[in-house]
């Protein structure tokens, strides 16, 4: 990997504006906490350096706006169909003596299949998807993400998780497994351990939920350069450019009920392991590492 000193980004202002819309999220805690019908965040962290060398003067502003919502769901005679759509937005802005902008879009739609036996619930997810700045859509932009996963209960308090991924939230497109363990010792306390995404679960009165999450924040997006300039980042005149996301986020954070079917909570959390890496078809090629950073945020929930 090629890191260039005239190339980089050496301070991150990085305020992140997250709403989301989550339809039918199972969340198995006690006191029957229903799933979310909707779910919007606020989130925001501190400036953040790049850890290798670079210009005093180039840094990046990124604000992220992401929304999703099951559309419909169809019963069938074993199973369940649930249709899903998803929208992310992300704001890219890199300055110094020239001032460029990525536009970063994503489009997908879900396809998921549930089927339930006695112990055993398994799920195919399918969503075909676009990565894209959308100033001009070809085949690099396109994307698929699969999943299946599969759960089964072994006793009131233990479930095992097992199954394969393939999507990207790790950056750049992968396969991975998907395994783990769900620790229910109690109806107040749901702890989940696995890989891709760990989550600790502590709803300790009918309006008050204590909650934990470990995963992987990564994306991959195609921008067309011929619609754009980029005098910062790119070699090329024409062509394309991947920008590739990763990293992963820590988040503490509590809830409580302001009403029969709002909540509303605060989040703190740590963003660690980030990285920001461009390729383009000429000797564009090189990754740019970011510092951990803490992070804060807001969250307003509707449930059933």
């Amino acid at each position: 990997m090629m890191k260039p000193s005239c190339t980089v980004l050496q301070q991150i202002k990085r305020p992140l504006l997250l709403g989301s819309l989550a339809m039918l999220r199972q969340v198995a805690c006690s006191y029957d906490l229903t799933p979310r019908l909707m779910q919007m965040r606020l989130l925001t962290t501190d400036n953040a350096a790049i850890t290798n060398p670079g210009p005093d003067d180039l840094s990046v502003d990124a604000e992220a706006f992401a929304i999703r919502a099951i559309v419909g769901r169809q019963s069938l005679e074993k199973g369940d169909l649930y249709y899903q759509g998803r929208y992310e937005y992300r704001d890219v802005n890199i300055s110094s003596t020239g001032n460029d902008t990525l536009n970063l879009h994503t489009i997908a739609f879900a396809v998921k299949y549930v089927l339930k036996s006695e112990n055993l619930v398994q799920v195919v997810n399918v969503e075909p998807g676009i990565y894209s700045n959308m100033k001009s859509i070809t085949k690099e932009d396109l994307g698929l993400a699969l999943r299946y996963t599969a759960r089964y209960t072994h006793s009131s308090q233990w479930s095992s998780i097992w199954g394969l991924g393939s999507d990207r939230q790790f950056g750049a497109p992968r396969v991975y497994p998907i395994i783990g363990g769900i620790y229910k010792p109690s109806d107040h306390l749901r702890l989940a351990i696995s890989f891709p995404k760990s989550q600790l679960d502590f709803h300790f009165s009918k309006n008050w939920n204590l909650y934990s999450q470990l995963q992987p924040i990564g994306n991959q997006w195609n921008v067309n350069e011929s619609t754009e300039q980029y005098s910062l980042i790119t070699t090329q005149p024409q062509g394309s450019v991947d920008f590739v996301a990763s990293g992963y986020e820590a988040i503490l954070g509590i809830e409580t009920r302001l009403s029969q079917r709002f909540w509303i909570g605060i989040e703190a959390g740590y963003l660690f392991n980030r990285s920001y890496e461009l390729k383009d078809e000429g000797d564009l090629d090189f990754t740019l590492d970011l510092e951990n950073t803490a992070m804060a945020g807001l969250s307003l929930s509707m449930r059933l």
